[in-house]
């Protein structure tokens, strides 16, 4: 008699993957990966997974403000009365060895005030972040390693001071993936290619190539010419150019009534009349300049360039050429593809990590366009972010973070916009880009809810010497510069997760090296990573023989800026 039970029951698991052709396996792996991703934890491959993070998660997202070039602290939010009683003599001690040649020193030019309930010492430079005090841990103690611009920012970056080594951004993705499966979950904005460094800065290194940042350009368009900003990023503004033309105008009107009164006196008053002409275009003149400034001075109306296009600022976003259907089909062939050679060779971990970059492309195209359209913005948002790619950046980094992108970063503009070897008030340029938009990003996360839950970094590769500088690159210009000075500087964090208010650390009495609790770049990292609830000595990769992990053998979490 024929045996027809197997003596050797299926599972329910293998029925499914036999049943069908496997699509029951198929119909079961969706509805699983759903109640994943509900759980809310996410795997290293952007995909998601039931796991236990190492701590409490305090924060869900990162958002980093980056001052490429070196902020100079000291002039910012560090300020020495030792300096001001020395200005112009040299440094008590002997003189230091810096990158250039350095002479005596140098006060702030900048004037400072006590903002807060902590009393945080803010320059002028600040208004709108000093407002902000009680909202920030300052850390006014953090070292680096090496005086470069091309090491500090790979070691702010990376964590270490050579190129190869992966970012912060994708340590944190390759941990907790994105909230959002539709968007990266890691994104660089700048308006051009930082070229001091470029891409190693949000490299992926060995990790998988999804977890590498995704470089998006935030430039604004010139109204003018349609080109990129000017070279400080600050936009141009019709509105103050009509205010200035109008003042232009009043004065020509002026000086004309001045001639006309001139013409029809007598002769005998010629002399009286001239004087009373030159009188009134003297007036005229300083009425123009009275209108010019108030124009100047008035808060401008933030407008979006006509030729601004959300589609465009993700290289590919688009495809006219194929629909989604046929796209999603293409996919489907190729992962199909991949599954048997996989069989045949074994899986091939960066082939897979393309085919999920392939994937995050294919589902990006619904919904990027739509966080990168700041025009959907109200005109009381805009304007509290002001003009300029700097505030573009910013805004776009906390649309990002309310969509569930897990860290973003905002780059001044390319190369060393902060780098003042030669006068450091420059800084009133780049400051005036910067203030008013970091100040709204605090503001805009309390509005959205995302306070809480979000994490913001703000910080310079290094800062500057309380030195002049006299020699070196600056060369016969060089007026009140600094050079680079990586042994004591400021860097800030707020949102919820830290204590507001606190002023952690101290440089000494010239602002030039750290001498209470100083806090090296490593710390920063382990402390981010503590408040994402990851343990960053756990947090590991095994590549060429060893273990590596983002804060090397190093690293100690801040717990007392840690509300």
């Amino acid at each position: 008699m024929t045996q027809h039970k197997s003596e050797n029951p299926l599972t329910r698991r293998e029925a499914l993957r036999r049943v069908g052709n496997g699509f029951g396996m198929m119909a079961f792996a969706a509805s699983v990966n759903q109640s994943i991703a509900r759980a809310g934890v996410s795997t290293a491959d952007g995909g998601v997974m039931i796991g236990k993070l190492d701590y409490p998660q305090k924060v869900k997202r990162v958002i980093f403000l980056f001052m490429n070039g070196g902020l100079s602290t000291l002039d910012s939010f560090d300020p020495k009365p030792m300096l001001d009683k020395y200005d112009g003599q040299p440094l008590p001690g002997g003189m230091i060895k810096t990158e250039r040649r350095t002479g005596e020193l140098m006060k702030s030019p900048f004037k400072f005030k006590k903002y807060g309930q902590c009393g945080m010492d803010v320059s002028e430079l600040w208004p709108n972040l000093g407002e902000c005090a009680d909202d920030i841990a300052w850390i006014r103690s953090v070292y680096t390693e090496i005086p470069n611009h091309e090491p500090s920012c790979l070691m702010i970056n990376t964590g270490a001071n050579q190129a190869g080594r992966p970012s912060m951004g994708a340590w944190i993705t390759y941990g907790l993936g994105s909230e959002n499966q539709n968007l990266p979950g890691f994104v660089v904005l700048c308006p051009t290619l930082p070229s001091t460094v470029g891409s190693p800065l949000w490299s992926n290194g060995f990790l998988p190539a999804v977890n590498q940042g995704t470089y998006i350009s935030n430039q604004v368009q010139n109204a003018r010419n349609g080109d990129g900003d000017d070279a400080d990023g600050d936009a141009r503004d019709a509105g103050g150019a009509r205010a200035a033309d109008k003042a232009r105008d009043k004065a020509d009107e002026k000086k004309a009534d001045a001639k006309d009164d001139e013409k029809g006196v007598m002769l005998k008053d010629k002399d009286k009349a001239g004087k009373d002409g030159k009188m009134a275009a003297k007036d005229g003149k300083a009425d123009a300049k009275a209108d010019a400034k108030d124009a100047k001075d008035k808060p401008k109306k933030v407008t979006i360039e006509k030729n601004f296009d959300p589609k465009s600022m993700v290289s590919y976003v688009n495809n006219p050429k194929f629909s989604l259907t046929e796209q999603r089909r293409e996919l489907d062939m190729l992962d199909k593809i991949e599954g048997i050679d996989s069989e045949r060779t074994g899986d091939d971990p960066q082939i897979d990590a393309v085919v999920k970059s392939m994937e995050t492309a294919y589902r990006m195209q619904t919904e990027a366009p739509d966080v990168f359209d700041v025009r959907k913005e109200s005109q009381a948002t805009l304007d509290m972010y002001g003009p300029g790619a700097v505030a573009r950046g910013a805004l776009t980094a906390v649309r990002l973070a309310e969509k569930g992108v897990r860290v973003t970063q905002v780059y001044y503009s390319s190369g060393d916009p902060w780098d003042a070897h030669a006068d450091i008030m420059a800084h009133k340029t780049n400051a005036k880009n910067s203030d008013q938009a970091f100040a709204a990003v605090i503001k805009d996360l309390k509005q959205r809810g995302l306070w809480n839950d979000t994490l913001v970094v703000c910080g310079s590769e290094f800062g500057r010497t309380p030195l002049r500088e006299v020699g070196g690159g600056g060369g016969a210009g060089v007026k009140r510069g600094r050079d680079h000075n990586p042994f004591g500087y400021t860097m800030w964090l707020a949102g919820g997760a830290v204590k507001g208010g606190t002023i952690y650390g101290s440089t000494d009495d010239f602002a030039f090296k750290a001498v209470e609790k100083p806090v090296h770049v490593h710390d920063i990292h382990a402390t981010i990573l503590y408040l994402m609830g990851i343990d960053h000595k756990k947090l590991t990769y095994k590549y060429s023989g060893r273990d590596f992990r983002l804060t090397d053998v190093a690293g100690n979490v801040l717990h007392d800026i840690i509300a």
